[in-house]
């Protein structure tokens, strides 16, 4: 009787164990959604980029989904109109108490003017999402749009250009 239990209980750990790394890990695949465009450090900052990249993408595809409620009574409001099963309205609702609205978002968004760096000799669009150690901004060039990680002397870029919630936020920003 005892070996049973302990036999179950090792199971139920194991399935719990298996299902926790699953729905937690960070695959290949996904990781090689993005390419690089450059990287000033090593593997383990590509991957911090790319963890960081991923949550970036969650929550504008959150925001061009669900629009630009101002606030969460506005919010629910918009959720009310559409047709989403009361599962979806909750996971929705605890996205929006996490990242709020679009407009409180980012930090800023300015014109980085031809070679304010070295080797930059391309001005771009800045939307940057957070500044200090580590950072975060999307650059929008005339012909390619990079998500860029930085981190006191280190950092990495990925090619966002082709991705639906660029072409979202482009909008927002009224950048053509």
């Amino acid at each position: 009787m005892l070996e049973t239990i302990l036999a179950t209980v090792c199971v139920a750990l194991v399935l719990f164990g298996a299902f926790h790394y699953l729905t937690h890990r960070t695959t290949k695949k996904d990781l090689g959604e993005y390419k690089a465009l450059f990287v000033l450090s090593d593997q383990a900052f590509k991957e911090r980029g790319l963890k960081h990249l991923q949550s970036v993408t969650e929550d504008f595809e959150f925001f061009e989904e669900f629009g630009q409620a101002e606030d969460l009574e506005e919010f629910k409001e918009n959720l009310r109109d559409g047709s989403y099963s009361f599962s979806e309205m909750k996971q929705a609702l605890q996205k929006f108490e996490e990242v709020g609205n679009i407009n409180d978002y980012g930090l800023s968004f300015d014109f980085v003017e031809p070679d304010t760096f070295d080797d930059q000799p391309e001005g771009y669009h800045r939307y940057q999402m957070s500044w200090g150690g580590p950072s975060d901004e999307i650059r929008f060039y005339p012909n390619k749009v990079e998500y860029v990680f930085m981190d006191w002397f280190v950092g990495v870029g990925f090619d966002v250009t082709d991705k639906s919630w660029i072409d979202y936020l482009k909008g927002y920003l009224a950048i053509d």
